[in-house]
């Protein structure tokens, strides 16, 4: 279990730093790429010689997981200087938001393995911090991305029966228009 957790966590990493990789990656900064990814085969490479003794094939993927945070913070730091030196700014809140999910699936998976015996007071809790963390995002949405959204979940199939269950109304009672 702790190895597909560090593993998941990897893939949530890496998808919470996508939209940096796509402003480095977009504007052709190659020379970052290069670096970051020497970046990540060191780590990868050095974290799996010195863990996998100790802790088996769990250091391998804690290897991974360390590589992908430090390169996602490389991507960060490149995409946030190209966006300031052309005018724009990196969307904080909104990523602050994501990196937040991120941690709440982290810890919520990390309570799961630890305590096993209190997982359906884990998993609830857990699934009620992402809820409202997708509040906190919705109400800082721009106008019209809220819009476009509405009219996206206006094409669910079965909207009005999610709409009744116990919760749903008061943490997505904005987004359902219930």
């Amino acid at each position: 279990p702790l190895l597909f957790a560090v593993l998941s966590m990897g893939v949530l990493v890496y998808a919470v730093i996508q939209p940096a990789v796509a402003v480095v990656t977009g504007n052709n900064i190659l020379k970052p790429q290069v670096w970051l990814s020497l970046l990540s085969a060191v780590i990868v490479i050095t974290g799996t010689f010195v863990m996998v003794p100790g802790i088996g094939i769990l250091g391998a993927g804690l290897a991974l997981l360390t590589a992908e945070i430090a390169i996602s913070l490389g991507y960060l730091f490149f995409a946030r200087q190209w966006l300031a030196r052309n005018g724009l700014l990196w969307p904080r809140h909104a990523f602050y938001t994501a990196v937040a999910a991120v941690c709440i699936a982290g810890l919520s998976m990390g309570a799961l393995i630890a305590f096993p015996g209190m997982k359906w007071l884990i998993l609830p809790l857990g699934l009620v911090l992402l809820a409202l963390n997708l509040k906190i995002y919705w109400n800082r949405l721009p106008a019209v991305a809220i819009e476009r959204a509405r009219q996206l979940i206006a094409k669910i199939p079965g909207k009005r029966i999610i709409s009744k269950i116990p919760g749903i109304k008061i943490l997505f009672g904005q987004i359902f228009r219930v």
